[in-house]
């Protein structure tokens, strides 16, 4: 039992305590750039959610994650809407790998 009063798996405590032997510690700088890439994609999100045009930096880290043949780069730049499908694979996939990346 925990401090909780929580019943622990024994076989959950052991994948765990296994896990963190073989997992090195991250850098601080890995986990600022893992925050600050999350918070870019979170951004990017929003801005073409609510349909506004993405500019700056975050346009070319949004056509850094996106595969150049999809011609998706190209209505980011022009300040084109993304249709359905284009919306979807900006969503679940290029930027869900991004931030998991």
């Amino acid at each position: 039992m925990t401090e909780s009063n929580k019943p622990v798996d024994p076989d959950l405590e052991r994948i765990l305590r296994r896990k963190a032997e073989f997992e090195a510690p991250e850098s601080p700088e890995r986990v600022a750039e893992r925050k600050r890439n999350s918070a870019r994609c979170g951004h990017v999100k929003r801005k073409l959610r609510e349909g506004k045009r993405l500019e700056g930096e975050l346009l070319e880290f949004a056509i850094s994650v996106v595969d150049p043949r999809t011609g998706i780069p190209e209505k980011l730049r022009a300040g084109q809407k993304l249709d359905d499908y284009e919306m979807h694979l900006m969503f679940d996939m290029y930027l869900l790998h991004a931030r998991l990346a």
